[in-house]
């Protein structure tokens, strides 16, 4: 018979004299405490505690099958620690790779900012930082032994700090002849000869190539670089030799680095092979795409949905499907929820496996802090902060099938020990807590667990809170072992009889079935297929400014909402000097402006010597009236007078005939925008529209408006004049008058006309 569990014993105890002061924490929660702290509440308790401490340490995961989702610092940093921040190299084997043999790891991989942005601009492949990064965590000591065949411990030791200083050299300019040049004379006699000459048989593959060997090194980190390599030798050695690496060269090519860097027994996947962009939706009605856009575009609206398109739809690859149906733990890692972790749930192979596997312990990490552009608003209240509570509404938001299935137990950091001064030191970065509201997560059908899994002596030395490796992957294990050993019996008891139902399978949320508006879905061309038609488009119009030239290809790549079409009636860019510009608000002539009369682009000269953000608002300004092409016959503004008397002004547009009309819109769209815009038809000439402006007012005419409220969606660091009146969506309707309640919906209306048929959304 086998010995009684100390933990069984200490948990089924009716009342323990030492526990009472605090019942509404759960016993789960107590025995985290135990392990991570190893001090027992009182002294008369020392062999009963230190007994439960052996026998959970004894609990072996190494043969147990785990899965972790994420992407960015949040997931590296549970898997083996950030292997960005300097420091890591000197303790670098712990965290989840240390506790789990079988662990397969699955990155969001739609990053387009940085390193990565730049590669998916100008190659048909995935996002690779997030990748990388997550490798380089996953290294191993036994990894690297494999890789250099049996050195000394005292040597692998210090191998991750000479490959973190490779992996993550970051390109200022020039070019690198050799890896190793990287490395100090003693640094380099460390290098085994074997890991050198793969690293080094990587980049040379990459300067050679016809492809990548063109890339301008600049700003680029030399650890994508060499991933990238690793992906393009196997397109070269596949029996169908094309541009684009497929789905197996792109599994291949990740295996193949993961192996290099001695992480070869670590599975690591992106979600899908094909490449993916996210677009976010915001409460006020704007969607914008790209990851690093939602980072930088402060919108003053919550997020409200996200989903990824990827070229041809997402692929995933079976043996990950299989990892996730034989898992015995599911962890969803702390990170960006938008931008890295719900995309992942959102394909459907992936939820749908996760959702099949009830037997697997499933963990949701949540994050320490708001993310900005992501969680630093509330959708539930604008003035309210973020809890834990919101994270999970946002799963259940923006995933079909709601929550359902996907997780159960929610691990929060404990924050009741966090020091007033490193909340205040985070605020004056625009960063707060995300609290844990345990009552809301319990009624949400969730088991909320808090735990000290931040870094303590991070905390103490640089009052930096931030997760530990160590101390999470201990969490994890001591839930596992709970789960093994108790089974179905009660984990907690906190004085409302919960079950361990909620630990094991979790329950059904109230929302369970809802459908999200896009799941993730397809789209027609890579990133970098869309550049090259923009530059083909640009190349064929007339822009006699090299300024320009640089600048517009920019400017489309960070506002890829622009469509193709929208160039259609756009012929060139004419420069006009300052003392030949005709101002005119009524023929919608500012510092930049469509002329319909010869589809140009007419800039101000001395626009161009502006600062960059003036000129981008101006030309996506422009760039957004021809939209509306020729489409006024004829515009005037004439005196409104009553009795002699001049009382205001009338300003009217006369529209061409639908068969002479060039424009994106057709001539009942048109139509549509300018009744948004408080323009009405005249009686009996549906061609005419009319606008009253009263005394002295002034007004902003429709193409003019048109363009702000282009340039505004793109970006609402322009149009400024927009964000003022959008601000009215932030208030709720019954808080408003009648006039101000017309002008909030006319707005919501405008957006929404914008979105669906202007960005086609």
């Amino acid at each position: 018979m086998p010995p009684r569990s100390a933990v069984v014993d200490f948990l089924e105890r009716e009342n323990y004299p030492s526990l009472e002061r605090d019942e509404q924490r759960a016993l789960l929660e107590k025995v985290i405490d135990l392990v991570l702290g190893r001090t027992p509440p009182v002294e008369d308790t020392l062999d009963l505690y230190g007994a439960m401490i052996r026998e959970i340490d004894g609990f072996k995961t190494k043969k147990l099958k785990a899965v972790v989702f994420g992407g960015g610092t949040g997931l590296s940093t549970i898997l083996g620690g950030d292997s960005t921040r300097p420091g890591w190299g000197d303790g670098p084997f712990a965290g989840l790779k240390e506790l789990f043999a079988d662990l397969s790891v699955v990155v969001c991989a739609t990053d387009d900012g940085g390193s990565s942005g730049e590669l998916v601009r100008r190659l048909p492949i995935i996002a690779l930082g997030d990748l990388r990064r997550a490798i380089l965590s996953s290294v191993t000591r036994a990894g690297l032994n494999r890789v250099c065949g049996g050195i000394d411990r005292s040597l692998i030791d210090a191998l991750p700090r000479l490959l973190q200083k490779i992996i993550n050299h970051r390109f200022a300019g020039g070019s690198l002849r050799a890896v190793l040049s990287l490395l100090t004379a003693s640094e380099r006699a460390l290098m085994p000869e074997t890991l050198a000459a793969s690293l080094e048989e990587g980049w040379a593959f990459f300067k050679k190539h016809e492809i990548l060997g063109t890339l301008r090194l600049k700003g680029h980190c030399l650890g994508n670089l060499l991933l990238l390599s690793e992906i393009y030798q196997c397109a070269k050695r596949s029996p169908k030799k094309g541009a684009v690496p497929g789905h197996r060269q792109v599994l291949q090519g990740i295996r193949r680095f993961a192996r290099k860097l001695g992480a070869g027994q670590k599975k690591i996947y992106p979600v899908s092979t094909n490449q993916g962009e996210l677009k976010f939706l915001y409460t006020n009605g704007v969607v914008v795409s790209g990851e690093h856009k939602s980072s930088v575009s402060r919108r003053g609206f919550p997020v409200d949905r996200v989903w990824a398109e990827y070229v041809g739809g997402p692929r995933v690859d079976a043996r990950l499907v299989k990892s996730i149906s034989e898992a015995d733990v599911i962890i969803i890692a702390p990170g960006s929820i938008y931008s890295s972790l719900i995309p992942i749930l959102q394909v459907s192979e992936v939820a749908d496996a996760v959702r099949r596997n009830r037997r697997a312990i499933k963990i949701l990490g949540a994050n320490f802090w708001v993310q900005q552009g992501e969680t630093d608003l509330s959708i539930r209240d604008l003035a309210k902060e973020f809890f834990v509570s919101d994270l999970i509404e946002a799963y259940d938001k923006n995933v079909a099938g709601s929550t359902a299935g996907l997780f159960s137990l929610v691990v929060s950091t404990n924050l009741k020990n966090l020091p007033a001064e490193v909340i205040q030191s985070y605020a004056l970065e625009g960063k707060v807590p995300i609290y844990l509201d345990k009552d809301r997560v319990e009624a949400l059908g969730f088991e909320p667990l808090a735990a000290e899994v931040h870094s303590l002596e991070r905390l103490e030395i640089g009052k930096v809170f931030q997760h530990d490796p160590a101390r999470f992957a201990r969490t994890v294990h001591t839930l596992v072992f709970l789960k093994k050993a108790l089974g179905r019996l009660a984990l907690a008891r906190s004085g409302r009889g919960r079950s361990a139902r909620a630990v094991s399978s979790g329950r059904t949320p109230v929302s369970a079935g809802k459908k999200i508006a896009r799941p993730a879905g397809g789209r027609d061309l890579h990133l970098c297929d869309y550049m090259k038609e923009v530059d083909a488009r640009l190349e064929a119009m007339a822009i006699p400014s090299k300024k320009l030239l640089r600048l517009l290809p920019d400017i489309f790549w960070h506002n890829r909402d622009i469509l193709l079409d929208h160039l259609r009636f756009l012929r060139g860019i004419r420069v006009v000097p300052r003392d030949r510009w005709l101002r005119s608000t009524v023929w919608d002539r500012i510092l930049a402006y469509f002329d319909p009369d010869d589809s140009v682009l007419h800039c101000r000269s001395d626009l161009l010597d502006a600062k960059r953000d003036r000129l981008r608002e101006d030309l996506l300004i422009g760039l957004g009236e021809s939209l509306l092409g020729n489409y006024a016959l004829r515009k005037s503004l004439r005196p409104l007078r009553q009795k002699g008397e001049t009382i205001g002004k009338i300003f009217e547009i006369t529209l061409r005939a639908g068969d002479e009309l060039r424009a994106f819109l057709s001539l009942d769209k048109i139509k549509e925008y300018l009744e948004l815009s408080r323009l009405r038809a005249a009686a009996g000439r549906p061609d005419v529209y009319r606008l009253v402006i009263n005394g002295d007012d002034s007004f902003t005419p429709p193409g003019l408006n048109f363009g702000l409220l282009y340039s505004w969606y793109l970006n609402n660091s322009f149009g400024g004049v927009i964000e003022y009146e959008t601000s009215l969506l932030k208030i709720a309707s019954s808080d408003l008058i009648p006039k101000l309640t017309m002008d909030r919906e006319r707005q919501r209306k405008l957006i929404d006309f914008f979105r669906r048929h202007v960005f086609r959304y």
